[in-house]
């Protein structure tokens, strides 16, 4: 019997995840990305449980364990750094550096998958029964099959990240009025980020050429820049929010702009298929993205190991749709609220009252 051809589009975390979970006595996998080469330092991720569940799937769940950094969760903090909100003395969360993940996702793709480098302008004309849309928020894939319309949103906001040396005095993010930091101890030193309402790199809409691929590239050394800037210009900040800044250069830092997926009623059209950024990209706040990735790419795989193709799809879409839409709405209003200008004082005040009222919540053992 013949193998469905699958045709994955996009080598990052969705895409080399759901390659590895195929069976491969029933798909001839290939994936098609542009540059295999590209670099992610700087960006250290979180693992939730399911996604350690998912990595166990792929077999490399040992040696993730010991990539991985445990970490205590931290205060939410005001821009001076007086704590609103601190979670329970034993809470804490896994991190791993991007770069790691990728090797672990790359260790658990077979060697039947094939591999093609090259950009994909038309995936409809892919030679494959499946297109798996894993090429991330600007998605040609999701382009090509639901049409112009679902061009990804660009939000106001610049994110710069970085890993620097050293061990933070403490985990912690930090909201002000318009802009939020953050800084965890992570594999290999100090991981911290910034978020600011930026203009750099934003082409007005006359400014012509085809939107969906613009990339907006911003220029790391004018976003340290005007990130300090930013966080110089107001008295009080926390001192370690400006050490960090002091110390980052644009050889270790990562500056995007933030875009975010349209909101999405189909996940499948005809033999599309998206999956992981593609299908609900989001504003990093809550911290799931590539936990998301991983969990959408296992999903799909489960379903496409074990029914017909249709049905399998079918049942992906069922199962994806709604949570990934609820995660990206909750996420922007997340981010709404931390880069909160007007209303910030208030803001700060409730999250204050709440912090009080957990601290005096009795606890259950």
């Amino acid at each position: 019997m013949s193998r469905t051809r699958v045709a994955v589009v996009g080598g990052s975390i969705a895409g080399l995840a759901l390659a590895g979970l195929l069976d491969p006595e029933r798909f001839a996998v290939t994936i098609h990305e542009e540059r295999p080469e590209r670099a992610e330092a700087g960006s250290s991720l979180a693992l939730w449980p399911d996604a350690r569940r998912v990595l166990d799937d792929l077999g490399v769940g040992d040696r993730a364990g010991r990539l991985v950094h445990e970490v205590g969760t931290g205060s939410l903090r005001d821009a001076t750094g007086r704590p609103l909100v601190s979670p329970p003395a034993d809470a804490s969360m896994q991190m791993i550096l991007r770069p790691a993940l990728i090797e672990l996702l790359e260790q658990a793709v077979p060697d039947t998958v094939r591999r093609v480098h090259e950009r994909v302008d038309r995936p409809e004309r892919l030679p494959a029964d499946l297109v798996v849309g894993a090429d991330g928020v600007r998605s040609v894939v999701r382009r090509s099959a639901f049409g112009e319309h679902t061009v990804p949103r660009l939000t106001p906001w610049l994110a710069l990240r970085g890993l620097l040396p050293g061990t933070p005095p403490e985990n912690g993010e930090y909201w002000g009025r318009g802009d939020l930091a953050g800084v965890v101890e992570a594999p290999g030193g100090t991981y911290w980020f910034t978020t600011h309402v930026s203009h750099l790199g934003a082409l007005p809409a006359e400014a012509g050429g085809d939107p969906w691929r613009r990339s907006l590239v911003v220029d790391v050394g004018e976003a340290l820049a005007e990130a300090r800037r930013v966080f110089e210009g107001t008295a009080d900040r926390a001192p370690v929010v400006l050490d960090v800044l002091g110390r980052a250069d644009a050889e270790t830092t990562l500056a995007q702009r933030i875009y975010e997926a349209p909101p999405m009623r189909r996940l499948v059209h005809g033999r599309a298929v998206l999956v992981g950024d593609a299908a609900h990209a989001m504003t990093p706040n809550l911290g799931r993205g590539a936990c998301e990735a991983l969990v959408g790419a296992r999903i799909l795989a489960s379903e496409l190991n074990t029914r017909d193709l249709g049905s399998a799809l079918t049942r992906y879409e069922a199962r994806r749709l709604l949570p990934g839409a609820v995660l990206r709405r909750t996420s922007h209003a997340l981010m709404q609220v931390a880069l909160a200008t007007r209303l910030q004082p208030a803001r700060d005040r409730a999250l204050r009252g709440v912090g009080t009222a957990l601290a005096r919540a009795p606890r259950l053992t």
